[in-house]
């Protein structure tokens, strides 16, 4: 039917074409005949059948507008049925991901950390780390990771601590729970907020990746084990000696190990000493700390500055770090205190022997010692009722033997002191600005080996302080004090002797004795060291021999560094070192060589050199100066000896 119709369509458009374009004028048109349709009108509306058979079916006497629509009208219910399809397709996904939302998904894992969340340093805690697997599906190659931050260790149940953790689940199949429990212990200062991190790796069943789920889980530290404190005067004068006191307490009934100090010093410091020594000069490797024990550290210093000026002293206390022992791995505790620099009121200066005593200076044991005190008024108002005190602190000063002049000052036996004031010196009632004076002593110093035994690194502070009262800006009387110390080593007495011996000694001499010309005797010399107060290093005796004295290549102990050198004639001993109290409480430093004498007719009746002078030069470890001493050339006259006669001493014929 439709070829039918689209062929009578396009005889039509033919007819319309040869009517436009043939030329002619007169057209006659050509019309469709109507024609008369009957059509059989129901009565009643159930007849469906015959509405079929006149609209449905049968339309082949249809106009073509009835034709066209009821193609459209298919088309267009087609279109619709498309859409509520689709619409019905993304609601039926919604309620799908809506029931079941990401059915293989890291968000279906549930991690969690069960503990406390507060504890005490170097306490152990429980923790319990639960997972539990709410997907479909497999969780493969699962591994636990546990990483404790620095300070923290833990350990799962049976092993031992440390700070990383890894373990294999293997399989966690669908709604399983995975329980793990650790014993963990943290170190580190107080209120200090430390965070374990757990991490699961995984892999769904069927799938090649690796995920990685992680949780956290937070510890405050609430108190620790050991404190650390820091004592230090709240002023001083630039340049002057402080003392840092550092105080360690253990608040635990454990014993603590490998702990170190460190110490951070103010710009302007100058480390001097500390009790106990230190590493580098501030760092301290602690003895095991026992529990609720103590222990002192006191660093003696000097600090310089800027009046007005401060400086921050800070201590970390901690445990060692296993990879680099001068640092702190984990810290349990951390003490600052400042000081302030003030202005010297009264200047002090120190000289000993007339000398300047910035660091310190040497002195001798049997010479006296000149102190001197100068004193000046640094500021620009006046200074009343000054005094200048002097602190003497050794017992190897012979106090009966110190010396006061003029201007008079007074010394305080009971406590050591000697003291100058405005009743002995009538310049320090008032000091103008800019008012300057001097006060002096003198004293001897005790042997160094008395009935309380034998001194050693001595080292004299002579500590000096001035005060008095200034007016201050807001008219208030003010007490000042400025302190100040000047320091003298002594300088150990080292002592070289030598002997020439035929009889004695660890050699068996031959040849005539006395000796004669011409012919070969032998002898024994013996250097020998003593060294009382402080130990000497790098010590060197050289002597030389005459052309008619040979070497024998004897030397006792053979151990002894010594050698001779033929060209020069020169015999040099290389001793080393020297302990403190040789020939003294100690057994001396002795070295014995042999030598041949074959004297000349010329020498006949003259008692000949066997060894010439000896010297002796070495370093004071505990001064850091040079110290020497020199024996006289020995000869044939064999006064040490024992078994030495007169007549033996002269060359024979």
């Amino acid at each position: 039917m439709e070829e039918k119709l689209f062929e009578d369509q396009h005889n039509k458009i033919d007819k319309t074409k040869e009517a436009l374009y043939s030329g002619m004028r007169e057209e006659k048109l050509m019309m469709n005949e109507l024609k008369k349709k009957e059509f059989e009108v129901q009565k009643n509306w159930d007849t469906s059948s015959s509405q079929e058979k006149s609209f449905g079916k049968d339309t082949t006497n249809l106009p073509d507008t009835m034709v066209h629509k009821k193609s459209k009208s298919v088309s267009k219910i087609i279109l619709i049925l498309s859409i509520l399809f689709f619409i019905g397709a993304l609601i039926f996904a919604f309620y799908v991901l809506r029931k079941e939302p990401n059915v293989f998904s890291p968000e279906n894992i549930e991690m969690s950390i069960k503990g406390l969340v507060s504890v005490g340093a170097g306490e152990d805690i429980n923790l319990g780390i639960i997972i539990e697997n709410k997907n479909l599906t497999n969780l493969e190659s699962a591994e636990l990771i546990i990483d404790f931050p620095s300070g923290a260790r833990g350990a799962l149940v049976g092993q031992e601590k440390k700070s990383r953790i890894v373990k294999s689940l293997g399989t966690i199949i669908p709604g399983s729970l995975v329980n793990e429990k650790i014993t963990a212990e943290f170190f580190g200062e107080e209120n200090e907020i430390k965070t374990v991190l757990v991490t699961l790796e995984y892999r769904f069943e069927g799938s090649s990746a690796t995920l990685v789920k992680e949780t956290e889980h937070t510890v405050k530290i609430i108190s620790s084990p050991i404190s650390v404190s820091l004592e230090i005067p709240d002023e001083i004068v630039s340049n002057q000696e402080i003392e840092l006191v550092v105080k360690i307490e253990s608040d635990t009934n454990n014993l603590t190990k490998n702990l170190l100090l460190n110490i951070s010093y103010p710009f302007g410091f100058s480390f001097i000493k500390a009790d106990p020594e230190p590493q580098d000069d501030n760092v301290w490797v602690l003895p095991d700390l026992e529990p609720r024990g103590k222990q002192v550290i006191k660093i003696l210093g000097t600090i310089k500055g800027d009046p007005d000026s401060s400086g921050v002293f800070s201590a970390d206390l901690g445990i060692q770090d296993r990879q680099n022992s001068n640092n702190i791995e984990t810290v349990f505790s951390h003490a600052e205190e400042s000081v302030i620099i003030k202005q010297a009121f009264i200047g002090l200066q120190v000289l000993i022997n007339r000398q300047q005593t910035e660091d310190y200076i040497v002195i001798k044991k049997d010479e006296k010692v000149y102190v001197s005190i100068l004193w000046e008024n640094n500021l620009d108002t006046r200074i009343t009722d000054a005094k200048i005190t002097v602190k003497l602190d050794h017992d190897i000063i012979n106090r009966k033997s110190i010396l006061i002049p003029d201007p008079k000052g007074f010394y305080m036996s009971v406590d050591d002191t000697i003291i100058w004031n405005q009743q002995t010196n009538s310049e320090l009632a008032s000091i103008p600005s800019g008012g300057k004076g001097v006060v002096s002593f003198s004293f001897n110093l005790l042997p160094v080996v008395s009935e309380k035994g034998l001194f050693k690194d001595v080292e004299l502070n002579i500590s000096a302080s001035a005060e008095g009262r200034r007016l201050s800006n807001v008219n208030v009387l003010e007490q000042i004090k400025t302190p100040i110390v000047g320091k003298a080593r002594l300088v150990s007495d080292v002592g070289l002797t030598a002997k020439a011996l035929y009889r004695d000694g660890p050699f068996t001499n031959s040849g005539p004795l006395p000796p004669k010309s011409n012919k070969k005797t032998t002898y024994t010399i013996v250097w020998q060291i003593t060294n009382p107060t402080n130990q000497i290093t790098n010590t060197i005796i050289r002597a030389t021999l005459p052309t008619y004295v040979s070497w024998l290549k004897s030397v006792s102990p053979t151990t002894e560094n010594i050698f001779y050198n033929e060209l020069g004639g020169e015999i040099v001993w290389s001793a080393g070192e020297i302990e403190a109290g040789a020939g003294i409480t100690k057994k001396p430093k002795i070295v014995a060589f042999q030598v041949e004498l074959i004297p000349s007719i010329t020498q006949v009746g003259t008692f000949p050199i066997l060894v010439n002078d000896a010297t002796l030069t070495a370093t004071d470890s505990f001064t850091g100066s040079t110290v020497d001493d020199a024996e006289p050339a020995q000869d044939i006259r064999l006064t040490a000896d024992p078994y030495y006669k007169l007549i033996e001493e002269k060359v024979v014929q």
